[in-house]
């Protein structure tokens, strides 16, 4: 691997207003590397990144390509440098092929200034083959997956020569599947010495493509290692700012006495507050039964529920059940005058 940094920020900060995005950032990319730039949401990774891609300047720092100082004052002078961005959302035009999206802005053209589809077209297409998939320069982008056009995002990338690919949390809408295909794509391009950012917050995906990463926390770059010598809790700690242990603390609290205890089985307090819903259950479910057994049961909770309300009152809607499952007395005066009102809409 090369010694000398493909990209360089040191100690960069950003501000919006009173609010302090950024108040440390330094990276550094190598070129045929993977390397992750972790943190918990809020840690200033898309601060960062927005630096990079030149979609902000920063208040103090410096950046480096190649060894060399720049400051872009636009995204454009940062894709002329060999930085390409790829966000979480594709940013392609939906009713375009994918030819017109990756070349959008600089087709070929003849001497007459008319595009050359032939030729954009052949150049996708191998520069689709060369990443291995089964995608053709004349596809439309609105039948296309996120995870197409995600790697549509990454041939424009390596059509427009760069040397630097940044991706902004790419698996964050992939399947499984999904993301083994992306990664599939990604590894070869270590073998042409580009360097990529990947951010993510799925540590799994960090142990299986990276080589490096850059922990943040609070606008702060934290801690800087190869992730052959970092675990999960190591990671973990660093961008919480403690140890698992004591940010979640477990306590031994011996259990106390019982303050409720339910003796009666479902199937009794059924029958006993709902006859004759609790009849129509058991007969459904006792497939052996006759129709006349199950007409006799329908007809003998229809009479007990006929019954009860005879007893607790023959004004409808005046019975009502108390907590112990014991038809009650008559009920207060307003409770029948609600009832009765309630009655009459019904009617």
């Amino acid at each position: 691997m090369d010694k000398t940094p493909r990209l360089e920020l040191k100690h960069a900060s950003k501000s919006f207003g009173r609010v302090r995005a950024l108040g440390d950032g330094s990276l550094q990319l190598f070129p045929g590397e993977v390397h992750a730039l972790l943190g918990e949401n809020g840690a200033g990774k898309s601060t960062l990144v927005k630096l990079l891609a030149g979609v902000y300047q920063p208040d103090s720092g410096e950046l480096l390509v190649e060894g060399v100082a720049r400051r872009f004052a636009n995204p454009a002078e940062a894709r002329d440098a060999g930085i390409a961005v790829i966000y979480q959302e594709p940013t392609l035009f939906a009713d375009l092929s994918i030819a017109e999206n990756i070349y959008m802005g600089r087709q070929p053209r003849d001497r007459f200034g008319r595009i050359r589809y032939d030729e954009m077209h052949r150049e996708v297409d191998a520069l689709l083959s060369s990443l291995g998939v089964n995608l053709r320069a004349q596809q439309l982008v609105r039948g296309l997956s996120i995870a197409d056009q995600q790697v549509v995002e990454i041939a424009k990338a390596l059509s427009l020569d760069a040397n630097v690919l940044i991706m902004d949390e790419p698996t964050a809408a992939l399947s499984l599947a999904e993301v083994e295909r992306l990664f599939t794509i990604v590894r070869p391009l270590r073998e042409r010495n580009v360097a990529i950012l990947f951010i993510t917050h799925r540590l799994d995906e960090v142990f299986a493509l990276t080589q490096r990463m850059t922990i943040m926390r609070d606008g702060m770059k934290i801690h800087d290692a190869l992730t052959d010598d970092m675990s999960i809790d190591a990671i973990v700690s660093r961008m919480v700012g403690c140890d698992l242990d004591t940010f979640y603390p477990k306590a031994d609290v011996a259990p106390g006495d019982v303050r409720l205890s339910v003796r009666t089985s479902r199937a009794k307090a059924c029958s006993r507050t709902f006859p004759s819903m609790c009849a129509r259950a058991k007969s459904s479910r006792s497939r052996g039964s006759s129709a006349p057994a199950a007409a006799k049961s329908r007809a003998r909770s229809s009479a007990s529920t006929r019954s009860m309300a005879a007893r607790s009152g023959s004004r409808a809607g005046s019975w009502r059940w108390d907590i112990r499952r014991r038809p009650c007395a008559r009920v207060s005066r307003s409770c029948r005058r609600t009832a009765a009102h309630k009655d009459s809409r019904l009617n």
